[in-house]
């Protein structure tokens, strides 16, 4: 019963996460990040994927490119947990994106052309 208690307030603790997201994240490809491997992003946050791990709250500049464009933007940790042996997945939130930095990511999380 304790497993299944467990299992329950884990589940219903990332529901309630991602109801708190603002802004849908899109799957990425072709970006990448000085943090890590870029999952998904949208103009409010992304998950990236690391062997360092975040302590929630931490704060750090990160630097995101899709080869042609280059951004630098600070990101808070949201959660972070382990993922694999050597590997960590970390929730980032950008907290007070300008339009400028916006307009970027918005043009990052775009789905490349086939």
């Amino acid at each position: 019963m304790a497993g299944t208690t467990s299992f329950l307030k884990s589940a219903m603790g990332r529901v309630g996460r991602s109801e708190r997201r603002e802004t849908e994240r899109a799957p990425v490809q072709n970006v990448s990040c000085d943090r890590g491997r870029v999952v998904d992003l949208s103009t409010r946050g992304m998950r990236v994927t690391s062997a360092r791990r975040w302590r929630e709250g931490q704060r750090r500049l990160v630097s995101i490119s899709n080869g042609d464009v280059r951004l630098s933007i600070e990101a808070r940790c949201i959660w972070c947990r382990q993922d694999g042996m050597f590997s960590h997945a970390i929730g980032l939130a950008f907290d007070d994106p300008s339009e400028e930095q916006q307009a970027v990511l918005r043009e990052m999380a775009a789905p490349t052309p086939a």
